[in-house]
């Protein structure tokens, strides 16, 4: 659980280092230095006329498809490209649960009853603060489990579950 939420803070430090990344490289072209921007930026923010305008474009902006120069296009494209291709690899991985029968279908809620004991013996370890926040994401974390140990996603599980009617079968009723 904690390799979970380092990953998580990794992500956010690289995603923040991007963002900084980015701004410094509209600096440099701009031929402003840092501590002008931080002072522009406060004066700004500080001044409610000033600020209800960023508000108002910020929203236009959210607002409106934003148009990517072609360079970045481009790129865009190849990425999603490989993200699609990659998609597609991991799909042909997968449990087709359409054709999911009873058995199989039994295995896979008995793995995920064990993944949520699992999940819950660690959590009864972490203090009352960690514990509310790790509550929050926790069926998130279970899905993710799940799939990654099975190539089911908790849904198709689901769905499996209601077609067959497993939640009126004596044996699954002994593993709940």
């Amino acid at each position: 659980m904690q390799a979970y939420m380092q990953e998580a803070l990794k992500y956010a430090a690289q995603d923040e280092q991007c963002l900084q990344d980015i701004i410094e490289t509209f600096l440099k072209k701009m031929g402003m230095v840092e501590a002008d921007f931080q002072r522009s930026m406060i004066s700004h923010m500080s001044d409610p006329v000033k600020m209800q305008r960023i508000q108002r474009l910020r929203q236009e902006i959210e607002e409106k498809e934003f148009e990517y120069p072609e360079q970045t296009k481009e790129t865009i494209d190849k990425i999603n490209g490989i993200i699609m291709k990659n998609q597609m690899k991991e799909d042909t991985k997968r449990n087709d649960m359409t054709t999911c029968d009873k058995k199989e279908a039994l295995k896979i809620q008995k793995l995920m009853f064990d993944l949520v004991i699992s999940h819950q013996r660690e959590l009864k370890k972490l203090p009352p603060d960690e514990l509310q926040k790790e509550l929050s994401i926790m069926t998130l974390k279970l899905g993710d489990k799940l799939y990654f140990t099975t190539g089911v996603e908790s849904d198709e599980l689901d769905a499996v579950t209601d077609r067959l009617q497993l939640e009126e079968d004596e044996e699954y009723k002994n593993m709940v």
